[in-house]
């Protein structure tokens, strides 16, 4: 995000002259999840881009066009994965260029390879069985660590996130999963500014290990103690009937 304010920030100041892939290669700070940057004017046309085959071409993602087309306000839009001409997947972060009186320009757009953000939140310990996930509010996965093909850019409004987060910035719910039928403990926050969702889930038997292996360690020492006084006693009982049986002979 902070690279398409930089890119916009350029862009609006270097006029005709701005060049994207000159930018790009002066630009060290763009994350490397970043495949392409380009800038489409207001009808959709890409005018400038960092792969020089993709100038004057139709913009990919009219639904973020329309998104920002539909309001005055700056912030980001995250659109579902979209496949390119090559079949392969990608991501399109968009944010608005506007004049001084607000009427939209075009839009800075980031292409990111959803391999590249799963690698990233592979990077999470979040056990054997956890995952981490980005989710829309509209239900489709962004992304998703471990990487599950069926779950990207697949989903519907009856998520259990979007259920479980309705009216709600944060929070955590029970789940157990349609793809391996474990039981697991999610927790999500909304990205402030952005439609989004981020999860996180652990199994629950992993969450519960530490606790199952203290249980069995506390019972065990408990019925060590128990053993031992209930043989102390029976040693006690003994001896005291050996001591009467003394007293009388």
């Amino acid at each position: 995000d902070q690279t398409l304010l930089r890119l916009i920030g350029d862009y609006r100041a270097s006029g005709k002259d701005f060049s994207l892939p000159v930018w790009r290669q002066r630009s060290p700070l763009i994350p490397e999840q970043v495949v392409e940057l380009a800038i489409a004017d207001a009808s959709g046309i890409i005018t400038h881009s960092s792969n020089a085959a993709n100038v004057d071409g139709a913009a990919a993602d009219l639904e973020s066009l329309a998104y920002h087309a539909a309001g005055t306000g700056n912030t980001s839009f995250v659109g579902r994965l979209i496949t390119n001409s090559d079949s392969s997947l990608s991501l399109k972060v968009t944010r608005p260029i506007r004049d001084d009186a607000g009427k939209l320009l075009g839009q800075a757009i980031a292409s990111i390879l959803p391999e590249s953000l799963s690698h990233f939140y592979q990077s999470i310990d979040v056990g054997r069985a956890g995952f981490v996930s980005v989710v829309g509010l509209d239900g489709v996965a962004r992304a998703r660590a471990p990487l599950v093909a069926p779950l990207i850019n697949a989903g519907t409004v009856e998520n259990p996130a979007l259920l479980a987060a309705n009216g709600r910035a944060e929070g955590c719910y029970p789940s157990v999963s349609r793809i391996d039928s474990i039981e697991r403990l999610v927790c999500f926050r909304k990205v402030t500014g952005l439609p989004l969702l981020v999860n996180v889930g652990l199994a629950k038997d992993e969450v519960l290990a530490g606790y199952f292996a203290a249980r069995w360690r506390y019972l065990g020492a408990a019925a060590a103690i128990t053993l031992i006084m209930v043989l102390m006693t029976l040693w006690l009982m003994w001896r005291e009937r050996r001591l009467v049986n003394a007293t009388r002979a």
